[in-house]
């Protein structure tokens, strides 16, 4: 059994945060419990890689965000796509497929009825 002291140390090692815009924290919550078998390190991934995506999707962005600047685009990603990237993050499993995720941030962007107006 672990002592008061090594629980807080193991916790602290293990902890994820539930970082995103706050309506999506249900979701990121969800695709940490759905893939809890990872660990803590896999969510961290996750993350970062839906970071990554962003700026490269912004890279790679349709002239019809070509004035949109990157923390602009990144802010509308966040605010509409979080929950959804981060479990994809988690599915796609490995930062090679950075790329992967940051051509489906262009689609879902070019397909959303509520831009395309």
């Amino acid at each position: 059994m672990l002592r008061d002291n090594d629980l807080l140390k193991h916790l602290r090692r293990n902890a994820v945060a539930i970082s995103g815009p706050r309506h999506h924290h249900q979701a990121v919550l969800a695709a940490i419990v759905r893939h809890q078998e990872l660990g803590p390190r896999a969510a961290r991934a996750a993350y970062q890689l839906v970071d990554d995506a962003t700026a490269i999707a912004w890279s790679q962005r349709t002239n019809d965000f070509t004035p949109v600047t990157y923390s602009q685009y990144r802010q509308l990603v966040r605010a509409a796509y979080y929950g959804d990237l981060f479990a994809r993050a988690f599915d796609l499993g490995h930062a090679d497929r950075v790329a992967d995720l940051a051509t489906e941030i262009n689609t879902a962007l070019h397909l959303d009825p509520q831009l395309t107006r």
